[in-house]
């Protein structure tokens, strides 16, 4: 009967060694990744993320609320419009209109556009006429 052998210290070596080099590059991405990040509490608030194969015409607006502890404020919009027109109007809490713009037929349009944080509920008022295509629109906000 032959002796049973050991694993030799060089295969044992190597699997250690590879252990523990995979937790200290786990340990490094996490921690850069947290240096990054700190301090800034990112919140993604989808309005609307739709594919139009038929013709649709409507009016709605999605609101947002700004409190005291968010630092800045964006409006992300992704539209490729097939057919129709589509159109967009941001209001600030007093009313006042911050930005407006159109996208029509055959065009793609993309665009993040950030606003100054005023205190309270901001609208984004959407038009479309007859509108095919994919819209995609999301309130950002971060925090401290």
């Amino acid at each position: 009967m032959r002796p049973v052998r050991k694993l030799t210290s060089r295969p044992l070596k190597m699997i250690i060694m590879m252990t523990a080099l995979t937790a200290i590059v786990t340990a490094m991405v996490t921690m850069i990744s947290g240096c990054i990040s700190m301090g800034r509490n990112r919140s993604d608030n989808l309005i609307s993320e739709r594919e139009i194969r038929v013709p649709e015409s409507y009016t709605r607006a999605h609101k947002i609320k700004v409190g005291e502890s968010h630092k800045s404020l964006e409006l992300i919009l992704d539209l490729t419009v097939k057919t129709g027109s589509f159109s967009w109007r941001v209001l600030d809490p007093e009313g006042e209109e911050r930005w407006s713009s159109s996208v029509s037929a055959g065009s793609r349009f993309k665009k993040t556009t950030p606003f100054d944080p005023i205190l309270g509920e901001w609208i984004v008022e959407v038009n479309a006429v007859g509108v095919t295509g994919r819209l995609k629109l999301i309130w950002q906000t971060y925090r401290d």
